[in-house]
């Protein structure tokens, strides 16, 4: 193993994916997410990119089931005949129309926004053509409705997606209103309907099948999403970024003035609330008085740093960015160990990057490199280390080490390092999804 003198700054740890929610006595409500490349290779949970059940393994996947709505595409859909059930001075009528048709966008965690349903050839039982304002005859539209994910039932799940107006929320919120000849007519309140398709399962596709106020089936295509219905831990707190590695083959050492940070995708959005990091073995002649871990920024900003195995340049997509917080605990000379660090309070978002890092600390904070801490990893990964340049010069003062992991590349006595054999680390952020 390598090891690279680092920035005396604080660490960072985080862990990467998205996943959905819940269908227990103490469900939340299903949530939208995607079948992404894991951050790190070989670290995903599925081998397959539509992440079937099927494909899901301990180690090793490509793939990861994360909270997200992809690219965020809206998606579209055509029906047949649909009935609208409005209301008149004379009371309920029918009005029938001979197609129907749908847009809108998915929106995090299980919403739907900027929806629009549109009705051609409507008309009342008796003839009459029914117009929205401002359209031709016969043509009815129902604009600036949002969309909330629920369940009609939990097990097994059928999924419900209720839509209301955004300007007019409520049970006597007013969705439309039009003409039918001299009639007026208006429909408030809701629209619910029945989610199929997507559930559980990678799709590009579903389908609205309404009933009520609105009588119709309308399919919609748009991004490979999921309606997750997967349940969370009790509570809704969680594993929200990181990595858990049950088994380690090989293991290394850190020391101190090397931050080691781990680049992670959020699995859920929520807020950290402690990061747990497992040591190895008390490497011979070394000890770790303190390790201070953290979670830092991940800025999308493609760099060159020297690959150790061979001393050529390669590519890493992102860079550390602004620590947002860390803290140290006591790791003493401890054999195999699982170390908490509360006190974290840091909101991450859902699919975003971060890094989780890890830095040991000598006696009273300070950093010199009798203090070391042991480390377990596995499969061929890539860790982007952050340290001065191994070239015989003298170790920079911490003020530097910090502009250094803020500010790098391109101040004098650094180099960016890509270490391949570093990843996954047993590392990993807990809090509460919200």
């Amino acid at each position: 193993m390598r090891f690279l003198k680092i920035l005396g700054l604080s660490v960072v740890m985080a862990l990467a994916m998205l996943t959905a929610l819940s269908a227990s006595a103490s469900a939340t409500a299903p949530r939208w997410a995607v079948c992404a490349k894991a951050a790190n290779s070989s670290s995903g949970d599925y081998t397959g990119k539509t992440c079937l059940a099927e494909d899901k393994v301990e180690t090793g996947g490509k793939y990861e089931l994360i909270d997200g709505i992809g690219k965020g595409k809206a998606f579209k859909g055509k029906g047949k005949v649909a009935v609208l059930k409005a209301e008149t001075p004379s009371g309920t009528e029918e009005i029938e129309c001979a197609s129907s048709k749908s847009a809108g966008t998915p929106a995090v965690p299980g919403l739907e926004s900027a929806i629009t349903l549109s009705f051609k050839k409507c008309r009342t039982q008796g003839g009459a053509p029914c117009t929205s304002a401002g359209l031709k005859a016969g043509e009815i539209k129902i604009a600036g409705l949002k969309g909330t994910l629920g369940y009609v039932q939990e097990s097994p799940p059928i999924i419900s997606a209720t839509l209301e107006s955004e300007a007019h929320p409520g049970p006597s919120g007013l969705l439309v209103s039009f003409k039918c000849e001299a009639l007026e007519a208006s429909i408030k309140g809701s629209l619910s309907a029945v989610q199929r398709e997507d559930v559980n399962l990678i799709s590009k596709a579903f389908e609205w099948k309404f009933e009520g106020k609105l009588q119709t089936e309308i399919d919609n295509k748009g991004e490979a999403l999921m309606v997750d219905t997967a349940p969370v831990t009790e509570g809704g707190t969680g594993v929200l970024i990181g990595a858990h590695e049950e088994e380690w083959p090989v293991f290394g050492d850190a020391t101190s003035g090397e931050v080691t940070p781990v680049l992670f995708a959020a699995k859920s959005k929520g807020t950290i609330e402690e990061l747990k990091f497992e040591t190895g073995f008390a490497p011979e002649g070394g000890w770790c008085s303190t390790l201070e871990v953290g979670v830092v920024q991940a800025k999308l900003e493609t760099l060159s740093p020297f690959a150790f195995e061979t001393g050529k340049k390669t590519t890493y997509p992102y860079t550390p960015g602004p620590l947002i917080e860390s803290h140290s605990v006591s790791c003493g000379s401890s054999t195999v160990a699982t170390l908490s660090i509360p006190g974290f309070h840091v909101p991450i978002e859902a699919g975003v990057h971060y890094f989780l890092t890890f830095l040991p600390l000598g006696p009273s904070g300070n950093h010199f490199n009798g203090s070391r801490i042991t480390y377990g990893y596995k499969k061929l990964e890539s860790v982007l280390f952050v340290g001065e340049y191994s070239g015989g010069k003298k170790e920079a003062s911490n003020a530097q080490k910090k502009n250094a992991i803020e500010e790098a590349p391109g101040l004098p006595n650094y180099e960016w390092w890509l270490e391949e054999k570093e990843a996954p680390i047993s590392i990993w952020a807990v809090g509460t999804k919200t």
